[in-house]
């Protein structure tokens, strides 16, 4: 997570403290889309496998 409105890493390391969720779990949702983007990274030089998730600021609502 980077880019403007992005926590700073002191900010991450707290909000990862306070996450309910089994820390696995997100890691293993995205797992399936790592092998395609990744060959598209290496073939065409683009990362549009990645462009419909969710951008930090979304992510961060989905907590309140």
């Amino acid at each position: 997570m980077s880019g403007s409105g992005a926590p700073d890493v002191t900010e991450l390391v707290g909000w990862a403290r306070r996450a309910s969720a089994p820390v696995p779990t997100p890691a293993q949702a995205a797992q399936p889309r790592v092998p395609s983007a990744a060959r598209e990274l290496l073939t065409e030089g683009t990362c549009g496998a990645l462009l419909d998730g969710y951008d930090y600021g979304e992510i961060n609502a989905l907590g309140k």
